[in-house]
């Protein structure tokens, strides 16, 4: 069922708004002052079916780009 909804917003261009949307949640530091925001770390927690649709679709732009030779044999990374 997912599948065929991932294939759907792929050939529509378009997904649904809220797989867009991302929730930033703040933990406190161990032993800091809670009442300061330096003292937090921010998370971001997305959508995963959105994350998911975007990985499909960078693997595959990314499966095409090396057929056809795109990446320099001297490129590298990480």
């Amino acid at each position: 069922h997912l599948l065929n909804i991932m294939k759907e917003c792929f050939w529509l261009k378009n997904q649904p708004r809220i797989w867009n949307e991302e929730i930033l949640i703040t933990l406190p530091k161990p032993g800091q002052d809670q009442n300061w925001l330096k003292n937090t770390r921010g998370i971001t927690l997305s959508c995963t079916e959105g994350k998911l649709l975007l990985t499909i679709i960078a693997r595959e732009i990314s499966s095409k780009l090396k057929a056809s030779n795109f990446f320099s044999k001297a490129q590298a990374g990480f």
